[in-house]
């Protein structure tokens, strides 16, 4: 029996049919640990990292016990190549979910005492602040560490402590740069320091567009410091005068990878310079990537008040000298009429 279609009735029922099919997402590899499908399925941090602890085998279990720190960098890497991450929501699921397993293989990060200025002898138990020539050298450590793989000391400094090659892989050890001022990126004297740079401007703007763009940018930097502590690595952080963004970048790394609230970073670090933080439109762009519900306060002032400060646009040793204390006027008016109004 020969059955006979009218082309344009067939025609018609493929494109009712196309019109009803509901295109569905790709299901994950039938082979998927549990972890991952919890993690996929944003299942609370405590019961991924418990599940991805019973998803090991034993060889993993042991290697586990051995080397806490590498277990974690692997279950991150895992994550990130699931393409499951929340890079897009500023790694704060991703983030809980990797302090969960730290806590699940007992790893502790310790938070650093206050900052006070040691003598050059003792510099590895708190900051250094000394003259080496006629040079200072100020340099503020965040993270203890020994930059082996799978772990990341970081320090902070200004640009003029962290041109300073040789005095950094001397006194702390550091091997790696990471440079968060745009106007500095050609600036370093020549080294073999490694050094990567997040070309960040420091603007009193809360122009939807510079928001995004830090936002993008600090998300950025974690990630490269992430990379830096896959690799091992000791790495100073800066800008240029050591307050607003490499602050920001510092803070971020203290809440998203050592459980710090956003609270206890800003004030650290305003221990350290009493000026961090101080833009508090990049301090709303650093609220934002973390998705805190509290904003950051202005620095205290001693009548009461708050002090906002930002990066001058030029300084003397840039040859600018003469127009630095009035553009930075004009800038500093500027700050106080946005805010007033």
């Amino acid at each position: 029996t020969v059955a006979m279609f009218d082309d344009d009735l067939l025609e018609a029922a493929f494109d009712a049919v196309d019109e009803e099919v509901e295109v569905l997402p790709s299901a994950p590899p039938a082979d998927e640990p549990t972890w991952l499908s919890f993690f996929r399925s944003r299942v609370s941090p405590e019961d991924v990292a418990s599940q991805w602890v019973l998803d090991m085998c034993p060889e993993e279990v042991e290697k586990a016990k051995q080397d806490p720190q590498a277990a974690r960098a692997r279950l991150r890497q895992r994550i990130v190549e699931a393409n499951c991450a929340d890079a897009a929501d500023g790694w704060s699921y991703t983030g809980a979910v990797l302090r969960a397993a730290d806590a699940a293989l007992g790893i502790v990060h310790q938070k650093a005492e206050p900052a006070f200025h040691a003598k050059p002898s003792s510099f590895a138990t708190g900051c250094i602040d000394m003259m080496l020539g006629e040079k200072p050298f100020r340099m503020k450590r965040i993270v203890e560490g020994d930059g082996s793989p799978g772990n990341l000391a970081i320090w902070w400094s200004d640009f003029e402590s962290a041109n300073q090659a040789e005095n950094l892989a001397k006194y702390c050890g550091v091997n790696c740069r990471l440079n968060c001022a745009a106007e500095l990126v050609d600036k370093f004297a020549g080294s073999t320091l490694v050094t990567r740079h997040m070309p960040m401007h420091d603007t009193f703007s809360d122009e939807d567009d510079v928001i995004a763009t830090w936002t993008d940018q600090l998300r950025g930097a974690l990630e490269a410091l992430r990379e830096l502590r896959k690799e091992g690595a000791v790495v100073n952080v800066n800008c240029r005068m050591g307050k607003n963004r490499s602050g920001a970048v510092v803070a971020a790394w203290l809440c998203t990878e050592c459980g710090w609230s956003l609270d206890q970073a800003v004030e650290h670090l305003r221990q350290m310079n009493p000026l961090a933080l101080a833009n508090p439109h990049l301090a709303e762009a650093l609220r934002m990537v973390l998705q805190a519900e509290n904003t950051i306060p202005l620095n205290r002032a001693p009548d009461g008040g708050g002090w906002i400060c930002l990066s001058p646009p030029g300084t003397p040793r840039d040859g600018a000298a003469a127009n630095t204390g009035s553009q930075f006027q004009d800038l500093a008016a500027e700050a106080a009429a946005k805010l007033s109004n």
